[in-house]
C-alpha cells in the first residue's frame, strides 16, 4: 500500500486534480491542528507530512521519505501489528533521516526473526520492495553452536531455564535494577514519583524538615565538642572571657526588654491617644447633632396661635420660673413697688407695672428656670384685671418680643398681644425647650388717665406629665 492509496489519490487523476486534492487536504488537516484531542493533532500533523512527501519528491519514496511515513505503511499494510512495541509514535515519528529508520528498523526485523514471525518479515520485505526502500536485513548467525534459535527453541529454552534471561545477570539489567529500588525506596518515604509537580505545602513541609535534620546535626556536634572540653583545666583568660560573653548577653536581653518594653508603652499610649481623638471627634458630632437638634426645636416659636379659649389650655399645667426680674418697676407715692412678684402669685387684682417716664417703651421681663423646660405656651392676664375702668386707665402690652435661651442657643420672635381682659395664650405647636425668657414691650395700648404699662398675671405651660 503506497501514499497514494493511503491518501485516497485515483489512479486515473491528472497532475492538476492530484494537487488541487492535495491543497484541499492540506487545508483540512491544517485545521484539525488546532483540536483539543491530542490523538486528532498527532494525526493531523502525520497527514501534512504526507502531503509534503507527495509535493515535494514526486510521490518517490526514497532517500527523501520520513522513516515514520515508512512505518506508519508498514503498520497499515500489516494491521498495526506490533505498532505499540516499535515505539511508532514516540521513536520512529522522531528519526530525522533514513539512516537513523535503517537502524531501528534492522532492531525490530531482528526481534521478528528472534521470536519467529518469518511470515511477517517476508510480507514487510515485500512491502519495502514495492516501496522502492532498501533496508539491510541483520545478518544471520553462523550455523553451530551460535546458531540462530528459532521462536520456538526461544520458547523452550525459558520454560527449562526460567531465570536465564534474568535482568539481575547483566549490566543493564542491574541499573535497571538499582533505579527501581531506588525508585521504590524514595516511594516508601512519602516523597512524589516522577512526573508530578509538589504542591507548595509540601514544599513548605520539605525544607522545614530539611532545616530540622540540620539543626539536630549542629546540636548533636556541639553537644560532642561540650563533652570533649575539660573544664576544669581551662585557664582563667578563658573563664574571664566566658564571664564576659554571658554579661554581654545578660545586658542585650535587658537592653531587648527595655526597648520591647518603650515600643509597647509607645504603641499603648498611641492607641489611647487614637481613641481619646475619636471618641472626642464623635462627642463633636454628637453635639453637632444635639446642637442642630435644639436650633429646630428653638424654632418651633414661630409656630404658634393665640388663643384666649380656656378649654384649648385646660389640659395644660403651670410651672414657675426659678427667677424673674424686671428692667423697671413702679414705686407707688405712699412707697408700694409693684415688682415681679405680682405675676406669678395667682390674685388679679396685684400687677406689675413699669417704673419708666413714659409708656415703657423697651422695658423687658427676664424669666430663668432651674433646669430646661419644655413649654407648650406662654399666658398672659394683660393690663389691670381689677375692674373695666382699671383696665381701661392703664396701659396694655399690645406687641412685644420674646426671645428664649437653651444651652448657649437663643432665639427671637415677635408676638402681638390682644386688648381683652382675661387670659390670652401664645400656644405654640411642639414644646419649645427654654432655659431662659426675656419678653421686651414694643408697643402698648394706651391708657384712658395713666402711662404706666400693666401687667397682671404671667404664666408658662407645660404638657401634663
Amino acid at each position: 500500500m503506497g501514499l497514494y492509496e493511503l491518501l485516497g489519490i485515483q489512479d486515473n487523476w491528472t497532475d492538476a486534480e492530484i494537487a488541487t486534492y492535495l491543497s484541499m487536504q492540506r487545508e483540512a488537516w491544517n485545521r484539525k491542528r488546532i483540536s483539543t484531542r491530542e490523538s486528532e493533532r498527532r494525526e493531523a500533523d502525520f497527514r501534512v507530512k504526507q502531503i509534503d512527501v507527495l509535493e515535494g519528491a514526486e510521490a518517490r519514496l526514497g532517500d527523501f521519505i520520513r522513516p515514520a511515513l515508512v512505518m506508519k505503511t508498514l503498520c497499515a499494510a500489516m494491521d498495526n501489528r506490533y505498532s505499540d512495541y516499535y515505539g511508532l509514535e514516540e521513536g520512529l515519528v522522531r528519526s530525522c533521516n533514513l539512516g537513523n529508520f535503517r537502524s531501528e528498523f534492522r532492531s525490530v526485523m531482528a526481534y521478528l526473526d528472534q521470536i519467529g514471525e518469518t511470515e511477517l518479515i517476508r510480507e514487510w520485505k515485500e512491502t519495502l520492495a514495492q516501496l522502492g526502500v532498501e533496508v539491510p536485513m541483520p545478518k544471520k548467525r553462523n550455523s553451530g553452536e551460535n546458531s540462530q534459535r528459532s521462536g520456538a527453541q526461544e520458547r523452550e529454552a525459558d520454560r527449562r531455564e526460567p531465570g536465564r534471561n534474568h535482568p539481575g545477570r547483566t549490566a543493564s539489567g542491574r541499573k535497571e535494577a538499582g533505579r527501581r529500588q531506588q525508585k521504590q525506596r524514595r516511594t516508601e518515604n512519602g516523597t512524589r514519583t516522577h512526573g508530578t509537580q509538589p504542591s507548595v505545602s509540601e514544599k513548605v513541609l520539605a525544607v522545614l524538615g530539611a532545616i530540622g535534620i540540620s539543626l539536630r546535626r549542629f546540636f548533636r556536634k556541639l553537644k560532642k565538642k561540650l563533652q570533649r572540653i575539660r573544664w576544669s583545666e581551662l585557664p582563667k583568660k578563658v573563664w574571664a572571657a566566658i564571664a564576659g560573653v554571658v554579661l554581654v548577653l545578660i545586658l542585650l536581653i535587658v537592653l531587648i526588654s527595655r526597648v520591647s518594653a518603650t515600643r509597647k508603652a509607645a504603641a499603648e499610649l498611641k492607641a489611647q491617644e487614637e481613641a481619646a481623638a475619636a471618641a472626642s471627634l464623635a462627642a463633636e458630632e454628637q453635639a453637632k447633632k444635639e446642637q442642630e437638634a435644639l436650633i429646630a426645636s428653638l424654632k418651633g416659636l414661630d409656630g404658634f396661635q393665640l388663643t384666649t379659649d380656656e378649654a384649648a389650655v385646660a389640659s395644660y399645667q403651670t410651672v414657675k420660673p426659678a427667677s424673674c426680674n424686671a428692667s423697671s418697676m413702679l414705686v407707688g407715692t405712699t412707697g408700694k413697688s409693684y415688682g415681679t412678684e405680682y405675676l406669678f402669685d395667682g390674685d388679679l387684682e396685684t400687677s406689675w407695672q413699669e417704673g419708666e417716664a413714659g409708656d415703657g417703651i423697651g422695658v423687658t421681663l427676664t424669666s430663668a428656670f432651674a433646669a430646661r423646660t419644655e413649654v407648650k405656651g406662654i399666658a398672659f392676664w394683660n393690663g389691670n384685671e381689677i375692674s373695666q375702668d382699671r383696665f381701661a386707665a392703664n396701659n396694655r402690652l399690645k406687641d412685644i418680643t420674646v426671645s428664649i435661651s437653651c444651652k448657649g442657643q437663643s432665639y427671637t420672635t415677635a408676638y402681638t398681644l390682644q386688648d381683652v381682659m382675661g387670659e390670652q395664650v401664645i400656644l405654640f405647636d411642639e414644646p419649645v425647650p427654654m432655659e431662659s425668657v426675656v419678653i421686651r414691650i414694643d408697643s402698648v395700648y394706651n391708657g384712658s388717665v395713666y402711662q404706666d404699662t400693666v401687667l397682671s398675671e404671667l404664666a408658662f405651660l407645660t404638657v401634663k406629665e
